[in-house]
């Protein structure tokens, strides 16, 4: 709630297109509406615009003479010889003759220069009576005597620009505005200074005595169209025109109320502050303005957020003291009294009044009561709401500036809905409302929830819309009164409200106004989440103290383990008589949960009606409904037929839960689809089969589909869960390499389609990242270390996911996709799609399934999926969508023996890493671009020619031969790492090799220009096996690093076999610190 310092006036002068930019705007407003100031054609003030010396003259001469008519003064004699041609000489005479100005010692005034700060303020002092030579305004020190005056008598007050400067328009509007609060003053010869009595012992204002302007100070106690009240405040005394009586030749003040008539401006939000009313001519019917004092302090906020603190009030946090009499309360603008010995009182009201204590009945607090009055004890306070749940404003004054609240001004907030709107007038809460009569916003639609005020000013109704919040989610309840956590904002519901039995995890549409809903519903029947039922799966079953796992149907199908109530009250079902496998409705009341039969009202659960084979769970998996196959209840289904549920189908997109072991601690669960559900056939008992039991109906839950009742939820007892059922409740992709933990734990993240959520799985299987799991549900507990959450149920690491798979089309929609290029899959509502960078291991939100890209005859992989089925028409279950349209990296190939050139080529121009891995039967040059990598993992029996450019790498392992008459050709820094094969290797720049390389019969290395061969680390060899035709030719190209005819540089002897070994400190030659003979 906002407190804050009222400091804002209501004048009825014009308002400019430059408002905002206007500080002194209580000035501008009070000489606009006075007719001493006035704004540029264009509608605009300019309020930094300096003021000319002309501007300021004219100025004062309004105020002076109460009138803009300066004809009587225009052909006035004057000594300034510079404005008889003036627009402004008959205002710059007049100040003149009345010594207000005197000119420059040359005999001009400079009309049109600027005037300063100083120089209108030595104006304004001899406009309020100071004489020019007894206060020093004129010679040397002129200057520093009228800031002097000017100051003491408050003229500077709140004019915030340089006084030795061009003084801007809004503060010369604000020194005016000082100097008509100003008193005139005299020259007393008694005590040689300036005094404020005057002749007969009075004192009177600038504006009083030149404008007729007065001030009556009092507290604004009633509105009434365009008249208001005042109660004359004693501490003004003095100031007040109002209020004094003369009584032979003696005048006392008496105080009272005086009433103030044809207000052109709506002052309901001033109801009562401490305010200074400005009127002229003592004429009550010719109000200039209504501004508050400084004395009050005001705090707005609303019934519903009050609360007694002691003897405090308490709101927003804060707490606030109260008069010791008490608080006088307006309601819609008439003070609220009561009758005491006769007479008609102010009804004080304490805290306790305020206070919104809603634990019983006789405890729900009202601000009123029946010995409360309206209009001198004629008409009763119209019944009001309780506090807790009233929607009225109230405004806090505190108008003393004591720091303790005295006033409260309520505005009375009824909200009704809209049943009837037209052109000319609505219908709302059965009462008709005329646009002619009553202030209605022109956005009201029929069934809108409208909020109904008193307009004091208008004396008729405001009637606007309230709030209207369109798809939003209710997140929380909580009672005595109703609340509801709607969009993340608390409110309590109102008088009348038709919430429709909102619960939960429901989306709705609502009207809420001041912290007050009156109105929720479901914003979609069809397929929405059912709140507030969950089913009970264990009870002090593997979990410690009083606790329950329970299966939520709010569209998550996750488990998690939660504190019971273990004394929940009447209504509610003991923890001993809860049903494992049944479903329940639940409220949390201390964050300990409590669980009632379901209540089988329709649209009880919004738009959801429950329905089971009698008022309690069934005793036994064969107590429930009937599962058929047509409506007829004997009509029992075999697989492969449509469900029937009690009577009702069951809609293709239902969440089926099946219970296996019902009513035992070892009840466990499956959610699948109604589609799936039509699989199973039913058995009368139990018989070892998958199948449902004839009479396993437990719950189900109706809604409208298509406008038709369908089982959109069910809860059906089954002899056992089909291992054929293919199909994980929930999917998430490992994003973090798993970890045993101290408490045996194997520890993980997964990446569930929205967040990566840390959880635990019971056993040693390892997860990594890329991993894609099934799961049913994640059950949370509260105080696991490391940030996990919970524990992961039933993991499935092995449910037929299709690894490397191609997405061949994708509809606009993406509803409909094609995994094989004939036949076409359906993205179904119930289809998990997690999209993930599968090379980074990183989950996102939101993507696109994209049609793979070609590559060749053929496309680069881009999905992994499971269908809902064994067709290749199925609908897809499951979608891992790679966000790069590359599953598991940057393009990764492996070639075979059948490869084309052209295709290696184009992988590497992608910046791939690229692994031939046969021989390749086809002849050509492949050429390997920076940032690539090519891997030779097979010997090579075909003559290539192999580009290795600057920034590749080759990699050849140990024991591979590329080709008879093959080539290498190397440009600078690449790493060539082969180890033998017949090899040809041309290169320009230092060649280094990082492996064994055999040279046998026609391998010739090259190095050209001042490139030596290298090795990459010691110990590294180069294996000259005997034979002919072997050379390794240095930059001279003569063949003196070695051949087989001439190996002097080494030893001198030909054709033989030796190894040379690569040195730490090597620089490319057969010598001690190159490669060393061994």
């Amino acid at each position: 709630m906002l407190a804050f310092a009222c400091a804002f006036t209501m004048f009825a002068g014009a308002a400019f297109t430059d408002e905002a930019d206007i500080k002194a705007k209580d000035a501008v407003n009070m000489l606009t509406a006075l007719g001493v100031i006035e704004g540029d054609p264009d509608g605009s003030f300019r309020p930094d615009a300096t003021v000319t010396r002309a501007e300021m003259a004219k100025m004062i001469f309004v105020v002076r003479n109460n009138s803009i008519d300066d004809s009587a003064y225009a052909n006035n004699s004057s000594k300034m010889t510079d404005i008889n041609s003036h627009w402004a000489k008959g205002y710059i005479k007049f100040c003149e003759s009345q010594g207000i100005i005197a000119g420059y010692g040359d005999n001009t005034f400079k009309p049109d220069a600027t005037v300063t700060g100083v120089e209108a303020a030595k104006m304004l002092l001899v406009l309020a009576g100071y004489d020019a030579d007894k206060a020093g305004l004129v010679g040397s020190n002129w200057s520093t005597n009228t800031l002097r005056y000017a100051g003491s008598a408050g003229i500077l007050d709140d004019v915030n620009a340089g006084l030795e400067s061009g003084l801007p328009r809004q503060y010369a509007a604000q020194m005016i505005y000082n100097a008509l609060e100003t008193n005139r003053v005299k020259w007393s010869n008694d005590s040689g200074s300036f005094d404020d009595i005057l002749n007969g012992g009075v004192k009177e204002t600038v504006g009083k005595a030149y404008m007729g302007l007065c001030y009556d100070y009092g507290t604004l106690v009633s509105i009434s169209k365009d008249s208001l009240s005042i109660v004359l405040n004693d501490s003004y005394s003095s100031d007040n025109y109002h209020g004094w009586r003369t009584n032979n030749n003696s005048t006392s003040w008496v105080g009272g109320d005086v009433t103030f008539t044809k207000v052109g401006t709506d002052y309901s939000n001033l109801m009562g502050q401490t305010v200074k009313v400005m009127f002229k001519d003592g004429k009550t019917n010719d109000v200039l303005g209504v501004y508050p004092t400084s004395d009050n302090t005001t705090y707005s906020t609303v019934m519903n957020a009050v609360e007694a603190d002691g003897a405090k009030i308490k709101f927003g946090g804060k707490s606030y003291s109260l008069e010791n009499n008490g608080v006088k309360v307006y309601l819609n603008g008439t003070l609220v009294t009561v009758t005491s010995n006769g007479d008609e009182v102010t009804s004080y009201k304490t805290s306790s009044d305020f206070d919104n204590d809603y634990a019983a009945a006789s405890t729900k607090d009202s601000l009123f009561d029946s010995n409360d009055h309206l209009s001198n004890g004629s008409v009763a306070v119209p019944t009001r709401p309780a506090n807790r749940i009233s929607a009225d404003e109230v405004i806090f004054v505190d108008s003393n500036d004591n720091g303790k609240i005295d006033t409260a001004i309520l505005t009375t907030v009824d909200v009704a809905k809209a049943t009837y709107v037209s052109s000319d007038e609505i219908v709302a809460g059965g009462t008709t409302y005329k646009y002619e009569d009553e202030q209605i916003a022109d956005d009201i639609e029929k069934n809108d929830y409208v909020a109904i005020r008193e307009d004091l000013y208008n004396d008729c109704k405001s009637i606007t819309r309230t709030e209207k919040l369109t798809g939003v989610k209710v997140t929380g309840t909580k009672d005595d009164p109703n609340q509801y956590l709607i969009d993340g904002s608390w409110y309590v519901e109102g008088a009348n409200a038709d919430m429709n039995s909102a619960k939960s995890g429901d989306t709705v549409d609502s009207y809420v106004v001041n912290g007050v809903v009156y109105y929720a519903k479901r914003a979609s029947g069809e397929n929405s989440t059912l709140s507030d039922v969950a089913i009970v799966m264990a009870v002090g079953t593997d979990i410690q103290g009083d606790k329950v796992k329970i299966l939520k149907l709010d569209g998550t199908t996750s488990t998690e383990i939660v504190d019971i109530d273990n004394d929940p009250g009447a209504g509610y079902v003991a923890k001993g008589a809860l049903q494992e496998g049944a479903a329940y409705e639940y409220s949390v009341k201390g964050g300990e949960y409590r669980f009632k039969e379901l209540t089988q009202t329709t649209d009880y659960f919004g738009d959801y009606t429950a329905k089971m084979q009698g008022a309690a769970a069934p005793a036994t998996a064969t107590d429930g409904m009937a599962v058929t196959k047509s409506a007829t209840l004997t009509d029992y289904a075999t697989a492969g037929s449509d469900k029937y549920i009690g009577g009702i189908k069951v809609d293709d997109s239902a969440k089926i839960v099946l219970i296996d072991d019902y009513d035992s601690s070892t009840a466990d669960y499956k959610v699948i689809t109604g589609k799936q559900f039509k699989a199973l056939g039913t058995v009368a008992s139990a018989s070892s089969s998958d199948d449902a039991f004839q009479a396993g109906g437990i719950a189900a839950f109706i809604s409208k589909v298509n406008g038709v009742n369908r089982v959109t939820y069910g809860v059906v007892a089954v002899d056992s869960i089909a291992d054929t059922f293919v199909t994980n409740d929930n999917y998430g992709y490992v994003v973090e390499n798993s970890y045993k933990s101290d408490d045996g734990y194997m520890v993980y993240t997964i990446w569930n389609g929205t967040e990566n959520v840390k959880v635990q799985e019971k056993g040693n299987t390892k997860r990594s990242k890329g991993d894609v799991l099934g799961y049913s549900s994640i059950t949370t507990e509260d105080g696991l270390a490391d940030g996990v959450v919970g524990t992961i149920e039933d993991v499935d690491d092995s449910f037929g996911l299709v690894d490397n798979g191609i997405v061949y089309g994708v509809s606009d929609d993406q509803t409909t996709i094609s995994l094989d290029g004939s036949n076409t899959n359906d993205i179904t509502k119930d289809t998990i799609v997690l999209y993930v960078d599968t090379d980074d291991h990183k989950g996102y939100e939101n993507g696109e399934i994209q049609e793979a890209d070609d590559f060749g005859a053929g496309k680069i992989a881009n999905v992994m999926y499971k269908l809902d089925g064994v067709t290749a028409d199925s609908d897809v279950e499951l979608l891992v969508v790679d966000v790069k349209n590359n599953l598991h990296g940057a393009f990764s190939y492996k070639f075979g023996a059948g490869a084309a050139i052209a295709d290696i080529n184009t992988a590497l121009s992608k910046g791939s890493d690229v692994v031939i891995s046969e021989a390749l039967t086809n002849t050509g040059t492949i050429d390997v671009p920076a940032n690539a990598t090519l891997t030779i993992a097979a010997a090579q029996t075909q003559d290539i020619t192999i580009n290795v450019k600057k920034g590749a790498t080759l990699k050849v392992p140990n024991g591979i031969l590329v080709g008879t008459n093959g080539a290498f050709t190397a440009a600078g820094d690449v790493t060539v790492n082969t180890a033998g094969g017949k090899t040809q290797i041309a290169s320009a720049a230092d060649l280094t090799i990082n492996s064994k390389v055999s040279l046998q019969s026609g391998d010739t290395i090259t190095l050209t220009g001042s490139a030596k061969l290298l090795g990459k680390q010691a110990g590294i060899q180069l294996h000259i096996v005997e034979d002919d035709n072997v050379s390794v030719e240095d930059n001279s190209g003569k063949g003196n690093f070695y051949s087989d005819t001439s190996d002097a540089t080494a030893d001198g002897v030909a054709d033989e076999n030796c190894t040379y070994t690569w040195t730490t400190s090597g620089t490319g030659s057969l010598t001690s610190d190159g490669w060393v003979k061994g």
